[in-house]
């Protein structure tokens, strides 16, 4: 409602808003080189993550699998293991979030 100077009021405008949830962002990533030795830095990069809802990622958070994490605003990381893995390093131990 709003009411103009001459005190006259007008009636209630009312209009249906839909808000949708916000969904969360999907995170991607590749590492080079594929098949690193123990000691060789691993090089991850996030870029190719998105999010459904158009938001811009503004954190990457990365749990390198080996007890070490990461977290920053770059959608690229370093990071080297100082020993074998037994599963390829970086493999689902990777989010993103926005």
């Amino acid at each position: 409602m709003i009411t103009d100077a001459g005190s006259a009021t007008s009636s209630a405008a009312t209009r249906q808003l839909n808000v949708k949830p916000n969904t969360p962002p999907t995170a991607r990533f590749v590492l080079s080189p594929s098949h690193p030795v123990a000691g060789q830095p691993v090089h991850f990069n996030a870029a190719s993550s998105s999010d459904p809802d158009g938001d811009s990622i503004t954190t990457y958070h990365w749990s390198f699998g080996d007890g070490t994490t990461a977290s920053g605003s770059s959608a690229s990381v370093t990071h080297r293991y100082s020993k074998p893995a037994t599963k390829p390093p970086g493999w689902s131990w990777s989010t993103a979030t926005a």
